[in-house]
């Protein structure tokens, strides 16, 4: 599960932006999920970041996108007006 990628990072937030910013870097020349990217910023704790991810994940037609509702790194994000928009969008009911 993608989540179990990002736990470990939690104990140390310094390394944990670091390979986030390394993943993102990464994304142009390797398979690098945008929804995975939100839910790491999301257990971060930056929701600025987090907001542009499930968008990016929408544009790649990723199938991951689900999990926006039912993630709980996503709950702090989940009433904003982008995420119900994009929710409607999927055919996720907000």
């Amino acid at each position: 599960m993608p989540e179990n990628l990002f736990m470990p990072w939690l104990a140390r937030q310094e390394t944990a932006e670091r390979l986030l910013q390394e993943l993102v870097a990464a994304r142009e020349e390797r398979c690098i999920r945008h929804i995975f990217l939100a839910q790491a910023s999301g257990a971060l704790g930056n929701d600025q970041r987090t907001l542009g991810w499930p968008e990016k994940a929408y544009e790649q037609h990723d199938p991951f996108l689900v999990f926006l509702k039912a993630d709980p790194r996503f709950d702090r994000i989940s009433g904003h007006p982008s995420v119900r928009k994009l929710l409607r969008r999927i055919g996720l009911p907000k």
